[in-house]
């Protein structure tokens, strides 16, 4: 039985009171979960790895510093604090939905008709089976499709396997409300739904995948000899519709939730994933154990887990701050003075957002943090763009930031189940396509502005 230890019950209280404020609505309850939430961080923040804790602490402190300086730190902290509270919502609902993936035949079958693939093909076959399996389960998604980095037959197969796993993941940032980063953007881009920004994110995740599978054609891939193909002893896979059955089913909830009755995305993700996990763990192990009790044990799994949420929380809370902050020093108005001034054009500026997001997330800076300031302090009329297309253009840039970042959790992930250093995932396997991709971004922006297409 494993242990449920105090932040473990904190992290429950914080799961359901924030779920209970969006109903309620009364300012009194809605203070407690982000009482909570903090002393969740306070209780965790110790056993959080040494380089969170230390870039959460500049963000932080950056992010005061410059809400002090804008006269009123308080509200600015109690903004970063409630920001915060979703994202910590969708964390902890896609736990959930971990266990029972990772038990799933059909999923486990989705994989196997992947790696079962021969040459040629199983490079877009494992991009377009990442992106699917991410878009609804997150890295409980890849985590099934990690076993093909183990099983390359050369070292080149591996870093295209590499490439394929997290380009095709990240290009469902662009578009899934199952990401965070989806969140991330609608609440910068006040004013819009996920089905205002979702076809054109799907069309920028369109783009990125094809950019992806042409770079691969034209510079990786390589004759890697009979190794490379599949075993032709082994049965030939097929595509089963049941494979498709969780992702199309829980996606379709969820997007009726968020649709229909309005809900924000964490919220309808909170109160979906639960029930479920639990419905689809019971049908995984019918027969075999009394549904009272695989529940239970899924629910002590998940919850017991919830601790190990510590460094996202603390890192989204220290960039909620920092972009709070920097809010607060530096008012729209204020911005767009300085940029008048400087006579920077609407093109110039979308080239110079784009470029820096980039470059900040080569440099190790969660693409989190530019997309939260910028969308904070750069209102799109500067731009030149409509709503819409502004917050597209983040998430977009989101998922090529996280792919090309050392220390984004896709990163980290692969270092962990492909044995790369995580430089060496970011830099040497994504390095090329994030330039090239934000570079495509540009162009594709530019002209959808000029030709006034939206």
């Amino acid at each position: 039985m494993m242990p449920i230890g105090l932040s473990s019950w904190v992290a429950v209280f914080v799961f359901v009171l924030t779920i209970a404020d969006h109903f309620l609505g009364v300012a009194a309850v809605g203070y407690v979960p982000m009482a909570l939430l903090v002393l969740f961080v306070l209780l965790e923040v110790r056993r959080a790895p040494m380089a969170e804790i230390i870039a959460a602490c500049a963000l932080g402190m950056g992010g005061l510093a410059a809400a002090v300086a804008g006269g009123d730190p308080g509200p600015a902290v109690v903004t970063a604090i409630h920001r915060t509270q979703p994202f910590f919502l969708l964390f902890a609902a896609i736990a959930w939905l971990r266990v029972p993936a990772n038990a799933s035949p059909s999923l486990r079958e989705a994989q196997e008709l992947a790696l079962g693939q021969p040459a040629g093909r199983r490079f877009p076959v494992l991009l377009t089976v990442a992106h699917a399996l991410g878009s609804v389960l997150n890295l409980a998604g890849i985590s099934l499709l990690a076993g093909v980095l183990q099983g390359a037959a050369s070292e080149n197969l591996r870093y295209r396997f590499t490439r394929a796993l997290t380009q095709g993941f990240t290009a469902a940032s662009c578009w899934t409300p199952f990401f965070v980063a989806m969140s991330v953007g609608l609440s910068v881009v006040p004013g819009l739904a996920w089905s205002d920004v979702a076809p054109l994110g799907f069309a920028a995740a369109l783009m990125l995948t094809a950019l992806s599978w042409i770079m691969d054609r034209v510079f990786y891939r390589q004759p890697d000899g009979a190794a490379a193909q599949p075993d032709p002893a082994a049965p030939a896979r097929r595509f089963r519709w049941r494979m498709a059955a969780v992702p199309v089913s829980l996606f379709v909830i969820v997007i009726g939730l968020i649709e229909v009755w309005a809900m924000p995305i964490p919220v309808a993700l909170g109160l979906v994933a639960p029930a479920y996990a639990a419905v689809w763990t019971v049908s995984l192990t019918a027969g075999r154990a009394s549904p009272a009790m695989v529940v239970a044990d899924l629910a002590r799994r998940v919850v017991s887990g919830l601790p190990g949420l510590r460094g996202e929380i603390l890192l989204f809370l220290a960039a909620n701050l920092f972009g709070a902050g920097i809010a607060a020093a530096l008012p729209a108005e204020l911005v767009g003075r300085a940029i008048e001034t400087a006579q920077l054009s609407p093109d110039s500026l979308i080239v110079l957002v784009l470029a820096a997001i980039l470059l900040l997330s080569l440099a190790g800076i969660h693409p989190l943090v530019p997309v939260v300031v910028i969308g904070e302090i750069l209102p799109p009329s500067l731009l030149g763009l409509p709503p819409a297309l502004f917050c597209a253009t983040l998430v977009t840039m989101w998922g090529l930031g996280a792919v090309v970042s050392p220390f984004s959790g896709t990163t980290l992930f692969m270092r962990r189940v492909g044995g790369l250093s995580a430089w060496r995932v970011s830099w040497f396997c994504n390095g090329p396509y994030g330039v090239a991709g934000t570079a495509l971004l540009a162009v594709v922006v530019l002209m959808t502005r000029h030709l006034m297409i939206l």
